[in-house]
């Protein structure tokens, strides 16, 4: 079930993202116009919408009790950015409740130390919680985003771990810190 959650997710952020940038020609997106030479056919516009709608409810359906998908606070993360990533958040019942719900969950993970975990993973799980809570980009959120970001920052590859601006791993976030940098974290 992780599995079908994970490639529903993915696909529901892939579809969005591409439904977004190309679907309509010059829509002002955060006060920049992207001026695409392509246009969706109107058939498949209306198979993107839908297929987003599919993916949404099936995904609001699987919300735990506790607000988790999965009972895992990285996996919610995911859910969460991918559903508050579609344009508009498709009109469906209750969806806003399930969402904050998620979040709720979210902000029981804080730390004090600023990141967003449970016991493994820190890094990770802060840097898709942070994903998710600065897309949502709710005012009442805004320290923990801004603390989670600076949680990370600590564990950039930076001069204070002896590497050099031409080191490849310069600037970059790994698992635990201590390890080598990776995209997922970075």
């Amino acid at each position: 079930m992780t599995k079908k959650i994970m490639r529903i997710t993915l696909l529901l952020i892939c579809i969005s993202l591409c439904y977004t940038s190309c679907g309509k020609k010059n829509q002002p997106i955060d006060n920049k116009t992207v001026v695409s030479n392509y246009t969706f056919p109107l058939s498949l516009q209306k198979e993107a919408e839908h297929s987003l709608e599919l993916a949404f409810t099936w995904l609001l359906a699987q919300q735990f009790q506790d607000g988790s998908w999965k009972s895992n606070p990285a996996i919610t993360s995911l859910v969460l950015y991918s559903l508050v990533e579609i344009p508009g958040y498709i009109a469906i019942k209750n969806s806003e409740r399930i969402i904050e719900k998620g979040f709720d969950y979210l902000r029981g993970f804080v730390k004090e130390d600023g990141g967003i975990y449970q016991n493994e993973y820190r890094n990770y799980t802060t840097a898709v919680a942070l994903l998710a809570f600065a897309t949502y980009n709710k005012k009442e959120d805004m320290e923990i985003i801004n603390n989670a970001r600076d949680f990370l920052i600590l564990f950039q590859c930076d001069e204070s771990e002896e590497y050099t601006e031409d080191d490849p791993y310069y600037g970059g976030i790994g698992y635990g810190g201590d390890e080598r940098p990776d995209l997922s974290n970075t």
